[in-house]
């Protein structure tokens, strides 16, 4: 049995780190998962338009036939994840967003938008001082 929204966003709330877990299928449109990190982790096939990973970490993970048309990618760190045939298209990243190697973004329909998210340094640091995470997401 899966789980719903609703217990999904509990656990984030509780500073989840999720590993090895399988989102295949997840219905998570317009989900915000910002500052949270999913190692070894499937989205495969996911719906994630319009989903926020702002700061997140999607390291490892298969993304692959995700459809993540309008993500926000600010900052993300998608490392050695699985892009094929994601839908990218729309999805905004910044410079900092860090993709897999050999990844073109731009190719892939994603757009770039170096706007800071929040003026607010807590906002967008305050998950550094929850559950050891590192100092910046470049420590990751």
């Amino acid at each position: 049995m899966g789980l719903s929204l609703n217990e999904f966003y509990d656990l984030i709330k509780k500073g989840m780190v999720f590993l090895k877990t399988d989102f295949s299928w997840a219905q998570l449109e317009g989900a915000a998962l910002g500052y949270e990190v999913f190692i070894n982790a499937s989205f495969k096939n996911a719906n994630l338009k319009n989903a926020d990973f702002l700061l997140g970490g999607l390291i490892n993970t298969d993304l692959s036939y995700a459809d993540m048309e309008g993500a926000r990618l600010i900052g993300a760190k998608l490392s050695g994840s699985n892009l094929y045939r994601a839908n990218l298209n729309g999805a905004k990243y910044s410079s900092s967003t860090i993709w897999p190697d050999n990844f073109d973004p731009i190719a892939a329909g994603a757009v770039l938008d170096n706007e800071p998210p929040n003026s607010d340094p807590e906002s967008i640091l305050g998950f550094m001082n929850r559950g050891g995470y590192p100092k910046t997401h470049k420590d990751w």
